[in-house]
């Protein structure tokens, strides 16, 4: 669905910005790349958004589906530090609060992603 969409697209532009890293892997210069991809006026917006998630998809041999679950981090009891999701996931569920919604305006989030749409 487009709200669905919207939701993965604003993930993993957050995800660039939060996780780009400088040494070598699958993270490496992906904020550098959001910023190459989104100003390559040869294609449409929505072009240059989809080609972007797809790399990041690729570079994390992950799916859309994949990438917004939380089920196989929950079930990783490993300890290390490259290993955190279910540490992040217990932090934002029970600290921070998990639900991402958007304020209606000047936020990457569409306000279409509501505590409804949750």
């Amino acid at each position: 669905n487009n709200v669905g969409f919207l939701y993965v697209l604003a993930d993993a532009v957050s995800y660039a910005i939060q996780y780009t890293s400088e040494r070598a892997g699958p993270r490496y210069h992906l904020k550098e790349e959001l910023c190459e991809d989104m100003e390559n006026t040869d294609m449409e917006l929505v072009d240059r958004a989809v080609k972007f998630v797809n790399s990041i998809f690729t570079k994390l041999n992950t799916t859309c589906a994949d990438f917004t679950t939380t089920e196989d981090a929950l079930k990783d009891t490993t300890v290390s530090a490259s290993v955190n999701q279910r540490q992040w996931y217990y932090q934002s569920c029970t600290e921070f609060g998990y639900f991402q919604t958007a304020p209606p305006t000047g936020s990457l989030r569409s306000p279409l992603i509501n505590l409804k749409y949750h």
